[in-house]
């Protein structure tokens, strides 16, 4: 009789140790499903999120992003907005074979390779006749009336600067060295009031690239150089940027025939 239990007992305790691991395994499964679940529902709150931030953020989309990782960038975003085609130092005409070179992270443009040096060796003279290309040709249409850093009116007592190859004025030079610590926060405010200023008068009402059906809410905008162009999608913006000469005398043509 003893032995009979002792065995009964043993079985039992045989059949539970053998069930227990695939009991365990079935738990941690179900777990890692349920976790699995968890992290795919949190990834795409994640996408959505960066969706709708994304969108936010497609009105008011600068060419030039913050932390240009090359001399190439640079200089590809302050053609745009350079002032002069002539050498800053014979005064010739610039050609196909001019020099686009960097000084002080700003952008210069000589007609050969002989005058590059000379700039290279003193720039002041070249960055001054830059500067005051800059101020003359974006000046008349400068867009803000307030100065970008303390909100302050513009008065003829009105600063301006230059930063890389684009002006941007303040009501002090207090606001200067404000801007200096941190330029990035006021040319934000600079290309809103740009777009905002050529919004209404855009010459297209569809894709300068694409064309087709009329732009709405959802455009996307940037500004090449200081000037507002309208797209269907980010496709788009790389085709203009490959060849952006070909596109923005599609938009003057728009205008004069808008006029």
């Amino acid at each position: 009789m003893k032995l009979r239990l002792a065995i009964t007992v043993l079985g039992a305790l045989l059949s539970t140790a053998l069930l227990l691991p695939n009991e365990v395994r079935a738990e941690a499964a179900s777990h890692g499903q349920e976790r699995a679940q968890e992290q795919g529902g949190e990834k795409k709150r994640e996408r959505e999120q960066g969706g709708e931030k994304a969108k936010e953020g497609e009105g008011a989309k600068r060419e030039a992003p913050k932390g240009q990782d090359s001399d190439e960038m640079r200089i590809a975003y302050q053609t745009a907005l350079y002032p002069l085609d002539t050498c800053v130092v014979s005064g010739e005409k610039l050609g196909p074979d001019a020099k686009s070179f960097l000084v002080e992270g700003r952008l210069v443009r000589t007609c050969c390779g002989r005058c590059e040096a000379k700039v290279k060796g003193d720039p002041k003279d070249a960055l001054k006749k830059i500067d005051e290309a800059v101020v003359r040709v974006q000046k008349a249409a400068y867009p803000m009336e307030k100065c970008p850093v303390s909100g302050e009116k513009l008065g003829e007592g009105a600063v301006d600067v230059v930063h890389n190859t684009r002006l941007v004025r303040f009501c002090c030079e207090k606001c200067v060295g404000e801007f200096k610590k941190d330029p990035e926060s006021s040319l934000k405010k600079l290309d809103t009031a740009y777009m905002a200023s050529q919004r209404k008068g855009y010459p297209l009402s569809t894709c300068v690239v694409m064309g087709g059906d009329t732009l709405g809410d959802d455009a996307i905008e940037i500004l090449h150089g200081n000037r507002l162009v309208r797209f269907c999608c980010k496709k788009c913006i790389k085709e203009f940027r490959a060849s952006p000469e070909k596109y923005l005398a599609k938009l003057d043509e728009a205008a004069k025939q808008k006029k």
